[in-house]
């Protein structure tokens, strides 16, 4: 019997898995190396070998496994401006970290794929067709493939998403249709703000303005709801 929880944020770093696994007999030594799951089309590799205790109850040895997403890689790759030249062996022209262009957004996608597939990752990326098409300048100074694609958000505010192996750059399967209101009824009850340079958590939008919120919201006085 096994049962597993999938942590993951929205455009953050690569997803765990965490299972429990409870077996007749004890596994300590019976995990190798490159042990991996698959979930939602990716591969999720076996992080460390996992700890076990025996329960007298369920007369079952209980492991404790984590399994991290094969997207670790894109955190540990640099991103390299891979210029594609038209000989048979498909040699890189130039292969530079740090480099700068302007462009839009199909044309960053396509610089990414030159260097994923330069580097062996098997990793498609597709830009979705709902997406502007607007040339910005972008610069990378010896950075890892996920932080370019944090970069091209920075740069262009067009989010980006997983499905499998794809890296897919726009809103099509990437919206969140729940509102959030104020207030303890209403789910959201405070926004705080992390220092910059720090690692994503999630994205939150924003409507309205101090001009159309009353001042006490969500209470309307200071002393909160009147009971007539």
């Amino acid at each position: 019997m096994a049962t597993f929880k999938y942590s993951a944020k929205r455009m953050g770093n690569a997803p765990i898995i965490s299972a429990t696994i409870d077996f007749p007999r004890c596994l300590d030594s019976e995990w190798t190396e490159g042990v991996y799951v698959e979930f939602r089309g990716e591969k999720f590799f076996l992080k460390d070998i996992p700890s076990s205790s025996y329960s007298n109850t369920s007369c079952l040895y209980k492991h404790t496994a984590e399994f991290v997403s094969e997207r670790t890689i894109l955190e540990t790759v640099y991103f390299f401006d891979v210029v594609k030249t038209d000989a048979t062996d498909d040699k890189p022209v130039s292969n530079n970290s740090t480099f700068s262009f302007s462009g839009n957004l199909r044309q960053f996608a396509q610089r990414l794929q030159r260097s994923m597939y330069w580097s062996g990752i098997d990793y498609t990326v597709v830009v979705d067709s709902d997406v502007p098409l607007e040339d910005k300048f972008n610069e990378f100074n010896d950075q890892f493939i996920f932080d370019a694609l944090k970069s091209m958000y920075d740069t262009y505010g067009i989010p980006f998403y997983f499905k499998g192996k794809e890296i897919h750059i726009g809103y099509a399967d990437n919206l969140v249709t729940t509102p959030l209101e104020y207030g303890v009824d209403n789910s959201l009850i405070s926004i705080k703000r992390n220092r910059e340079n720090s690692s994503i958590i999630n994205r939150v939008t924003a409507r309205g303005s101090e001009r159309n919120i009353t001042y006490y919201y969500p209470n309307p006085t200071p002393k909160g709801y009147v009971s007539v």
